[in-house]
């Protein structure tokens, strides 16, 4: 018992002096802005005086308690701020309020601390800490975090479901707010899409966030953002007072429009994208693992243990019309609420790429090929091909631009999020898995690789779509035979008809899930306690909202450098090592230096000049050979991916408007080879 408490003890000591040592970083911080009429009026203090009141002593000793100086547990963020918010409405933060109700001028340095502490989601419980040590110096400030982050005192009444609470945010505030950055030049329409998804925001508990998410592709500013949030026990029960809200307020925008900047824009709903389980429940129809789960065909598919797909597509193909008749009773559970809208149920719901092809096609061939897998014993890796791939990985880690953010490692197979098998099917594979399966497991993975990457590409789909249409079919076909009819599952099945949603709305990317699942990621950040989830989300936005946080335009040209390589008949002004494009980052070492430029060659970019006409110039070594990485279903040259090598020591100078796309560059087999793959974009 006693080691016990000492270890407790121990544990407060090292919180208490990381506490300490924030407040002297921030006391110095503050006194370093601090506004000169303050100074002025105010004689300045020891620093030492600061610290009286939070008692300043050494370490305790064994058998002392830290009593009411203990820190808060920082999980009831909201609670021990709601318990300072009232003892403050007797001390002052009223006031506070009502100063800034009454348009005063704010401080320039309560702003500036209220950014900062959204910007860096500070806890309140830190906050409050922070302003009880900056009070004393800086009398403007409030003493309360709520008050100086303008925290809404009472969140709008939620609506109760059977088996949870709805909160909706609104789409017409939402759509505002976004409009208020600006709107896109030759806009005429204002089209959005709409996103419906659960996350778990603790993966222990049962109960789940359902989000219902919008974007629109005509604001400047283009993240998502939410229109309303369920919090409660699986999926909101019913569906038709979950989409009530929803249905109500976008009936009113189709029917008046909106205006967005003293302009007026009518609005329409361009597409719902959500995965399987998602546009089942959107639409009422039968679950993915039935029958007659095809969103597009009426196919029946064989039974091997689970409900496999049928290779072929099935006629008559289901239309928009069609649903809404229920031509097809077996297909539909119930009336979906959305028939209240015109919405096209065929349509207007596209196949979400990353869930279809990252997280469903592609994931389950890594899981039939791998050692251990589900696969025939032929199709399987033995394990020295395992332990290769294993290490071919950890070599290619070093090779990983930045727009990726992981790295992946076979040892965590089970565990890849969607965008490690996104960069393993279009940039690793074709390099790698030809030294670790058989030929014609890898051509069986060349066929989804190609008609994917084709697919994601605009430039692309114009000249090779019906080669992407043939590939997905021959996949398709040839998986049912080299892995087994149990492969063909629902997403195995859909790939047959994902060239219609290509043909409707363009590259993969724009009716993929990938940026929504980011602003889910995000909400589930916000929550910070298990207790009134909803709540916390509301009061976090609405933070948000009042510091005007908004993500910012990067600098062009980083990290100032005199080192060279430098052109001796250009003239420049400076030199960096960085260059932020709006889609990518380039920079002069590897392996975010290689590009595919406008004459058609590749090279590495050695340096990054600025020009007396402040335009952007990059000096590039040039690769001289160049050869196809894969030769089966095209060659890979056709789409654009080759492979590299013999760098040209002779420096070329090159405009940023003839660099065509960065590229992922891994090395292969031969001294100073690689292969150069474009990147694609997930915007």
């Amino acid at each position: 018992m006693d080691n016990r408490r000492r270890e407790i003890l121990g544990h407060n000591y090292i919180r208490e002096r990381a506490r300490r040592a924030v407040r002297a970083e921030f006391e110095a911080v503050f006194r370093a802005i601090e506004p000169q009429h303050i100074a002025d009026a105010q004689p300045a203090q020891p620093a030492q005086l600061l610290y009286e009141e939070f008692g300043d002593d050494p370490a305790p000793q064994p058998g002392e308690a830290f009593g009411d100086d203990a820190p808060p547990d920082l999980a009831d963020d909201d609670q021990q701020s709601d318990s300072d918010n009232r003892s403050d409405s007797s001390n002052g933060s009223n006031a506070d309020e009502q100063s800034d109700s009454d348009g005063e001028a704010e401080d320039p340095s309560q702003k500036s601390l209220r950014d900062w502490a959204v910007q860096y989601k500070v806890p309140l419980v830190a906050l409050d800490s922070l302003l009880k040590v900056l009070h004393p110096r800086h009398p403007t400030l409030p003493k309360c975090a709520k008050t100086l982050l303008r925290t809404p005192r009472d969140t709008p009444p939620f609506k109760q479901l059977a088996n949870g609470k709805y909160c909706h945010f609104g789409l017409k505030k939402g759509l505002l707010s976004k409009g208020a950055q600006g709107v896109k030049p030759n806009t005429e329409i204002i089209y959005i899409d709409i996103f419906v998804d659960a996350v778990k925001i603790y993966d222990t508990a049962s109960h789940k966030c359902t989000a219902i998410l919008c974007r629109s592709s005509e604001f400047i500013d283009k993240r998502p953002f939410p229109v309303g949030l369920f919090y409660g026990d699986g999926d909101p029960i019913p569906v038709e007072e979950f989409l009530d809200d929803y249905i109500e307020e976008v009936l009113v925008l189709l029917a008046d429009g909106i205006t967005v900047m003293d302009r007026h824009f009518p609005l329409r709903i361009r597409r719902y994208i959500a995965d399987a389980l998602g546009r089942a429940y959107l639409k009422g129809i039968i679950s993915h693992t039935a029958r007659h789960g095809c969103e597009r065909c009426p196919q029946v598919g064989p039974y091997h243990g689970h409900q496999c797909y049928s290779t072929e597509v099935s006629e008559p193909a289901r239309t928009d019309e069609s649903f809404r008749a229920l031509r097809d009773p077996e297909h539909h559970n119930y009336i979906s609420p959305l028939t209240r809208l015109p919405t096209q149920f065929i349509s207007q719901f596209p196949y979400c790429a990353m869930h279809l092809i990252d997280l469903g096609i592609f994931r389950r061939y890594l899981f039939f090929i791998k050692e251990d897998g589900k696969g025939r014993l032929n199709a399987r890796m033995t394990a020295g091909q395992t332990a290769l791939l294993r290490d071919l990985l950890q070599t290619c880690s070093n090779f990983i631009p930045v727009e990726f953010t992981r790295k992946p490692s076979l040892r965590r197979l089970k565990k890849w999020r969607a965008s490690e098998l996104k960069m393993f099917l279009l940039y690793l594979g074709p390099v790698l898995l030809c030294f670790v399966v058989k030929e014609e497991i890898f051509k069986l993975y060349l066929l989804l690789h190609t008609s994917i990457y084709i697919m994601h590409r605009e430039n692309l789909l114009r000249l090779h779509l019906p080669v992407a249409k043939e590939s997905l079919q021959l996949f398709v076909q040839y998986s049912a035979q080299l892995l087994g009819p149990v492969f063909v599952t629902y997403n195995v099945h859909s790939a047959l008809h994902l060239h219609e949603d290509v043909e409707r709305h363009g590259k993969l990317s724009s009716f993929s899930g990938y940026p929504f699942e980011d602003m889910l990621g995000q909400l589930k950040r916000i929550v910070r306690s298990p207790n009134r989830p909803l709540e916390q989300v509301y009061r976090r936005l609405s933070e948000k909202e009042n510091a005007g946080q908004n993500e910012g335009r990067r600098r062009r040209l980083v990290d100032e450098h005199r080192e060279g390589p430098r052109p001796l008949n250009v003239e420049f002004n400076a030199q960096f090592a960085q260059y932020n494009h709006e889609l990518y980052t380039l920079k002069i070492s590897v392996p975010n230096n290689c590009v595919g430029l406008a004459d058609g060659k590749f090279g590495l970019v050695v340096n990054i000049l600025s020009s007396l006409h402040n335009d952007v110039l990059i000096v590039v070594k040039v690769f001289q050979r160049t050869a196809d990485i894969y030769d089966f279903p095209i060659p890979s040259s056709t789409i654009g991916c080759s492979v590299v090598g013999r760098v040209d020591e002779h420096l070329v100078v090159y405009r940023i408007s003839d660099v065509l796309f960065k590229c992922f560059m891994l090395p292969m087999d031969g001294d100073n080879t690689f292969g150069a793959i474009p990147l694609v974009h997930m915007v």
